[in-house]
């Protein structure tokens, strides 16, 4: 049997044909016993046992498999963050408008403009427009009263205002169970008198 070096080895694998010596002894012989077939089993079997030993570039792989996954998952997270920033930023401005009226008192329109100007969302719908009503305060909720009478609790029904704010947000990858554009509203309630 013939011990072959390794770039020996290498050169006989790719090669397609046997390079011969002379006509009569190829260039490497099969051990006694053993055909050609057995041989390049052999071989393939150690080039396979090579490539799963090889360690190189094995990083690339690991990120050619996965950067899909986490680009993946970077868009939808990165949406969800773009939806709740513009949902903060108009409750804020719907905050914005509530303050207006508790300082400035009943202002339909200086209250639209508060809300408008205090974000940069665009575009913001006041629907409904802003309300005022009178109310009594009875645990989560306002119990709608006549201005100034008596509350079941002997207190002064109040003077409310409700600014109501919305606007459309649209997604950067349309989703299959939530569509195309995503509607958000924010309300605040507050007492001015």
């Amino acid at each position: 049997m013939v011990d072959l070096t390794k770039s020996q080895f290498l050169a006989a694998r790719l090669k397609p044909t046997l390079n011969r010596v002379s006509n009569d002894q190829p260039f490497c012989t099969f051990p006694e016993g053993e055909s050609g077939a057995a041989t390049v089993e052999r071989i393939m079997i150690a080039t396979f046992r090579e490539l799963f030993r090889d360690c190189r570039a094995v990083s690339a792989v690991e990120f050619a498999i996965t950067a899909p996954l986490l680009i993946g998952l970077l868009i939808p997270t990165a949406d969800l963050g773009l939806a709740i920033s513009k949902n903060t930023q108009l409750h804020n401005a719907a905050q914005a408008g509530a303050q207006y009226a508790l300082a400035n008192g009943w202002d339909s329109a200086g209250i639209q403009n508060a809300v408008l100007n205090a974000t940069k969302v665009s575009p913001i719908t006041l629907n409904p427009a802003p309300q005022q009503s009178c109310g009594c305060p009875t645990g989560s909720a306002i119990t709608s009263a006549t201005c100034g009478s008596a509350c079941p609790d002997l207190s002064v029904a109040g003077t409310y205002v409700s600014v109501s704010a919305q606007t459309v947000y649209n997604p950067v990858v349309p989703y299959p169970l939530i569509g195309p554009s995503i509607t958000l509203r924010a309300s605040q309630i507050i007492r001015i008198k």
